[in-house]
């Protein structure tokens, strides 16, 4: 017999240094979904550029993923690291102007997205830090907090753990 649903759509924005946390968002979505979809009556889609985003043409690349995604999700999940990403000409990374548009419509609506962002807390090798980037991080963490933005820190995120209910760790 069908059952009704409703659907939660998931936006994850990061830069490249998180591709691990990002990929295990697949794994997470699935088996909420799997665990809690039917009995809650609720279902997540994750949406990300790498499976919602067709080539094509616009000022440069964020522009296209911006027209594509648009501001099509309910849920805003931003994870950051040591790297800041690539400077857009709108903001300081894509990653950025994916949380300014966000952060605008929760500013119109509160009631039309949720912001969760979290900053990863993990060993790296002094060697392959980029203190300009890092550094940016550190800009947008305090930015976060001088919006009242309560952020998580030492995010832990992959399949293994969430097998074990410790999705993420604050």
């Amino acid at each position: 017999m069908p059952r009704r649903a409703t659907v939660l759509r998931v936006f994850v924005a990061s830069p490249s240094d998180v591709r691990e946390e990002r990929k295990a968002l697949e794994s997470i979505v699935a088996e909420v979904n799997q665990l809690q979809g039917t009995s809650s009556g609720i279902r997540l889609e994750l949406i990300r550029w790498e499976t919602h985003v067709r080539p094509g043409f616009g000022n440069d690349a964020q522009a296209v993923i911006n027209a594509q995604i648009s501001d099509n999700y309910d849920i805003f999940v931003g994870i950051m690291w040591t790297h800041f990403g690539t400077p857009t000409e709108r903001a300081g990374s894509g990653t950025e102007e994916e949380f300014n548009q966000a952060f605008e419509r929760f500013q119109r609506n509160r009631d039309t997205v949720s912001l969760l962002i979290y900053f990863k807390d993990a060993p790296i090798k002094p060697s392959s830090i980029d203190a300009d980037q890092l550094a940016a991080v550190k800009r947008f963490q305090k930015r976060i907090q001088e919006l009242d933005g309560f952020y998580g820190n030492g995010i832990k995120l992959s399949p293994k753990q969430s097998r074990n209910r410790e999705v993420v760790e604050l």
